[in-house]
C-alpha cells in the first residue's frame, strides 16, 4: 500500500535515535530530578505516556505547545530545555551582531547567506516550528501585515512550484526581466487587496 503525502503529514515524523540528543536527555533529567515518573508527568501535563516516552528517547521531538506544557510542569525554561543554557539566544555574540543589523539592508544579505546554512541543519518539522513562531509573533503584533505576508507567501509558493532546481532555475531566469518582477509584485498586491 502506497502512503500518500497527506498521510505523511498526519503521522509524526520519527527522528533517528541518538543517546546524545540533548533535549531528550534534559527532559528525562528534569523529570527524574522532580521525582516524577512518566505516569506522573502524563497526569500533570495531559500528554500521552507514549509521546513523553518518545520525547525522552529522542524518537520524536515535542511541538511548541507540548514543550511549553512540559516546561511549566518541570519548572524549567524552554531555552534551558532546548539549549541547555538559561542564556537567551539573542545574547550570543554572533546573533547579537544580527540584531544590530535589524534595520539595515545588510540584514537581507546576511539572511541570504545564513538561511541556507540554517536550512541544511534543521529538519522540516523544526523549520515549520520556526516559521510558526515567527508568524505567531507577527500576527500578535500586526494582524494586517501578517495577512499580507501570508497571502504573498502562498502566491510565491504557487509561483515557485515544488521548489525543484529546475523550477528555481526557470524562476531565476524570469526574474532577470524587470517586467516579470513588476507583474509579480502587481499580482501579489492584487491578491492582498482581494484578501482584504
Amino acid at each position: 500500500m502506497k502512503i500518500t503525502s497527506e498521510q505523511k503529514k498526519k503521522e509524526p515524523r520519527a527522528l533517528p535515535q541518538s543517546p546524545m540528543d540533548g533535549l531528550a536527555v534534559r527532559i528525562r533529567q528534569c523529570r527524574e530530578r522532580k521525582g516524577f515518573s512518566l505516569a506522573d508527568l502524563h497526569k500533570a501535563t495531559g500528554l500521552s505516556r507514549t509521546a513523553l516516552h518518545d520525547y525522552e528517547s529522542g524518537r520524536t521531538k515535542p511541538g511548541a505547545r507540548e514543550l511549553l506544557v512540559i516546561c511549566e510542569h518541570l519548572e524549567v525554561t524552554p531555552n534551558w530545555l532546548l539549549c541547555g543554557t538559561e542564556e537567551p539566544m539573542k545574547r550570543r555574540e554572533g546573533l547579537r551582531s544580527l540584531v544590530r543589523l535589524r534595520n539595515s539592508p545588510m540584514l537581507a544579505m546576511g539572511g541570504m547567506l545564513l538561511f541556507p546554512a540554517i536550512l541544511a541543519v534543521i529538519d522540516e518539522d523544526e523549520f515549520e516550528a520556526l516559521l510558526t513562531l515567527i508568524a505567531s509573533m507577527l500576527e500578535a503584533k500586526d494582524p494586517s501585515t501578517y495577512r499580507h505576508i501570508s497571502v504573498a507567501a502562498e502566491f510565491l509558493a504557487e509561483t515557485v512550484g515544488e521548489g525543484s532546481p529546475e523550477d528555481l532555475a526557470k524562476l531565476a531566469e524570469k526574474a532577470k526581466d524587470p517586467r516579470f518582477m513588476q507583474e509579480l509584485q502587481e499580482k501579489i498586491r492584487e491578491r492582498i487587496e482581494r484578501a482584504g
